[in-house]
C-alpha cells in the first residue's frame, strides 16, 4: 500500500474491489461508527474509537478505515460517507487523544475526498502505530485486535505488553522495481523488501525467513547460495525459502533500515555485506491466480535480539499491482 498521506479515492476503491480482507491491521468501519444514534449515544461512540485504536495499537499498529462496509470481514462497499462538516477531522484526532491512557502519540488522520462516488463526503483513515507499552481505553481496560476482534487482554498479556519499550521493534516493508518488459504477456519485477528499526533499542543481531511463492519466480532453480534455503511446499503451494542474516555485525539503530534484497556485488564498500537479486514474473494467468487465492503471498518471519519471532504475509497480487509499503519504477 502507499503511505497513508498520499492515500486518494482510488486507494479506498482498491481495497474493495481486492476484497482486502481485514486482519490484525486492518479494521473498516461504516460511517455510522463515528456518528451518535437514538440507542448509540456519543458517549458511546467515543468509547468504541478508543477501544478500536487502542486495540491495534496494543497487537502491532494498522488502519483505521471509516467508511467502508464489511460483510464476513471483507469490504463490499463504500458507506454513504462521512460529512466532513459534521464530523471533523480535529473531532476525531480530539477523541483519540483524550480517551486513550497514555496520550496516543503518533496517530494519523487521512480525510480521504471520495469525490466520484460520494461527492462532498469523505473516508477517514486512521494510521496507527504500535503502542511502546500500552494503550488504555476508556473503559479503563487494555485491548488488543486478534481473530477480527478487540478483545480484552489478561493479566499476564498487560505486563508482557508494558515491556515492549524494553524490547525491539521491527517491520519488514516490501516493495518492487518494474524491468524491462520481455516480448509477450509476462511482466518482471525486482524484489526489494526493508528491515526497519521502529522501535527504541539498537538491535544487534537479526535474521529475516522469506518463503516466496516458486511459481513466480523467473529462475526457480537458480541458486542463491547462503541466502537459498531450498524449496518446500505447505498448503499444495510451493515455496523457495531465503534467509538474511546480519552477518556484517552492524548494529541497526532506531530508525534505521537494511535492505535485504536488489544488490548482489557491492564492490567492498565498507560495512556493507552482499545481498541477492530475486526477479519474479507475472502473466495474465498468474495474476488472476494471485487475485483469487489468498495463499499465494510470501509468508515472512523475523528474528532481532530477544524479541518473539514476527511473522507476516505480503500477498502477490498486492506485489504485482504495487500496492504495497514502498513502490519503485523504472522506465
Amino acid at each position: 500500500m502507499r503511505p497513508v498521506s498520499e492515500w486518494e479515492e482510488l486507494d479506498i476503491l482498491a481495497l474493495i474491489e481486492s476484497g482486502t480482507q481485514e486482519s490484525n491491521a486492518l479494521d473498516y468501519k461504516a460511517c455510522d461508527a463515528l456518528r451518535a444514534t437514538s440507542d448509540h449515544s456519543i458517549d458511546r461512540v467515543k468509547a468504541e474509537v478508543s477501544k478500536d485504536v487502542s486495540g491495534i495499537a496494543n497487537a502491532a499498529g494498522g488502519l483505521l478505515v471509516y467508511g467502508i462496509k464489511e460483510a464476513h470481514h471483507v469490504p463490499v462497499e463504500l458507506s454513504e460517507g462521512v460529512d466532513p462538516r459534521q464530523t471533523t477531522r480535529e473531532w476525531l484526532e480530539q477523541v483519540i487523544q483524550s480517551n486513550i491512557k497514555p496520550t496516543p502519540q503518533g496517530v494519523f488522520i487521512k480525510p480521504v475526498l471520495l469525490t466520484t462516488q460520494r461527492p462532498g463526503r469523505v473516508a477517514y483513515v486512521v494510521e496507527v502505530p504500535m503502542s511502546p507499552n500500552g494503550w488504555q481505553a476508556s473503559d479503563k481496560r487494555y485491548y488488543r485486535r486478534r481473530n477480527f476482534r478487540n478483545e480484552p487482554l489478561e493479566d499476564y498479556e498487560i505486563r508482557e505488553l508494558m515491556h515492549r519499550a524494553i524490547r525491539p521493534v521491527v517491520k519488514l516493508e516490501f516493495g518492487r522495481l518494474v524491468l524491462a518488459r520481455p516480448p509477450g504477456d509476462e511482466w518482471r519485477f525486482e524484489l526489494t523488501a526493508r528491515l526497519v528499526n521502529a522501535g527504541s533499542m539498537r538491535i544487534s543481531a537479526w535474521k529475516v525467513l522469506i518463503d516466496f511463492p516458486a511459481v513466480f519466480l523467473v529462475e526457480n532453480r537458480r541458486s542463491y547460495g547462503d541466502f537459498d534455503l531450498g524449496e518446500m511446499t505447505e498448503g499444495g503451494i510451493d515455496y523457495r525459502r531465503f534467509v538474511v542474516r546480519n552477518k556484517s555485525g552492524e548494529p541497526l539503530f532506531p530508525k534505521d533500515h537494511f535492505e535485504l534484497f536488489g544488490i548482489v556485488d557491492l564492490g567492498g564498500l565498507t560495512g556493507q555485506q552482499p545481498r541477492p537479486a530475486i526477479e519474479f514474473r507475472a502473466t495474465e494467468r498468474l495474476t488472476m491466480e494471485a487475485q483469487g487465492d489468498a495463499r499465494l503471498a510470501v509468508r515472512w518471519t523475523i528474528y532481532a535480539d530477544d524479541m518473539e519471532p514476527k511473522q507476516g504475509v505480503t500477498y502477490m497480487r498486492d506485489l504485482i499491482r504495487g500496492q504495497v509499503t514502498r513502490r519503485f519504477t523504472s522506465g
